[in-house]
């Protein structure tokens, strides 16, 4: 891996369990763990539903790696939150995660 291309900062947000005012459990998004990584942009996919555009922006993560990624955790860079879809350690090294991951962009009418 080229630690070199890991020039953005990306917050990992995952589910954590706590306590309402009321003394019952919840659970709630929070910032995991802060780290660098390379953001590359896949694809993307648009769909035209009911005369409403929908796309669907597709990306791949690559952090160092990390033993508690998982499929239910997002990503989040400056204004962008990405859905984590499937998680890759290349080659098995454990020496960096590729995270493909998704983002749903919603248009608006008459786009």
């Amino acid at each position: 891996m080229q630690t070199g291309r890991l020039n953005k900062r990306i917050q990992i947000i995952g589910q954590v369990k706590t306590k309402d005012e009321h003394g019952f459990d919840t659970m709630e998004e929070a910032v995991l763990f802060t780290c660098w990584a390379e953001i590359k942009s896949a694809r993307g996919k648009v769909l035209y539903d009911m005369e409403r555009k929908d796309s669907t922006e597709y990306v791949t993560i690559t952090i160092r790696w990390r033993p508690n990624v998982t499929h239910d955790m997002k990503v989040k860079y400056q204004d962008h939150t990405y859905r984590i879809d499937n998680i890759v350690d290349p080659y098995m090294r454990h020496e960096a995660l590729e995270l493909y991951c998704t983002e749903d962009v919603r248009g608006t009418d008459g786009e």
